[in-house]
């Protein structure tokens, strides 16, 4: 667990974070296996605080759930994994957000099993990330770091009320497969913010 810059070690630290009124959202963090490295998870927390104002609750890593998994193509159902971390969401928190290196689908368009970066339901408690594929577009491994951590924020952006942002370098873009578009997209745009603000997020 990490216990130094503002972060919280386990659930009683956590939730004693949350009470703190300078915390504005608690946001549970749930590693689902195979996981992200530790230096990638930490990132994670670092921009979801950064960004969202939010409190992390590392939770303990479980399996990805045996319900999502999609055996013609060998990988997880993101739909799937969302409504059983829906139902998962830990007392004081408000939303959930697993994350993997396994790889994750769902259906898109004309597309039945879609390979996709991350899923967040529009207002939902839950959402998940995969870090799976985004190091065939990374420099390097610090690189795949903050793409991932952003791809994160954006999932937990649409948890929280936020649809797709047509800005250009707002973090909510609609990445159309590509985490390229991360690269230009690092924080949420004026219009994202505030909607995020109607929905209780105080973030800086």
């Amino acid at each position: 667990m990490i216990t130094r810059r503002g972060f919280c070690a386990g659930v009683v630290g956590a939730l004693a974070c949350a009470r703190d009124p300078a915390a504005k959202l608690t946001i549970a963090l749930l590693p689902l296996l195979p996981t992200p490295d530790e230096a990638t998870l930490a990132a994670v927390e670092r921009l979801a605080r950064e960004l969202l104002g939010a409190v992390l609750l590392r939770l303990e890593p479980e399996p990805l759930p045996a319900t999502a998994w999609y055996a013609p193509r060998r990988r997880h159902r993101a739909e799937v994994i969302v409504r059983v971390l829906e139902s998962r969401v830990p007392s004081g928190a408000a939303r959930i957000l697993g994350v993997t290196a396994g790889d994750i689908s769902t259906t898109q368009g004309e597309a039945n099993d879609w390979g996709i970066f991350g899923l967040g339901t529009i207002g939902g408690r839950a959402a998940v990330a995969s870090s799976h594929r985004i190091a065939r577009s990374a420099d390097d491994a610090a690189h795949a770091r903050v793409m991932f951590s952003r791809v994160c924020v954006h999932e937990l952006g649409h948890a929280l009320g936020s649809p797709h942002c047509e800005e250009p370098g707002c973090l909510m873009q609609d990445m159309h497969g590509s985490v390229a578009v991360l690269d230009s997209s690092s924080d949420f745009c004026a219009a994202t913010r505030a909607l995020l603000a109607r929905e209780g997020v105080r973030a800086r």
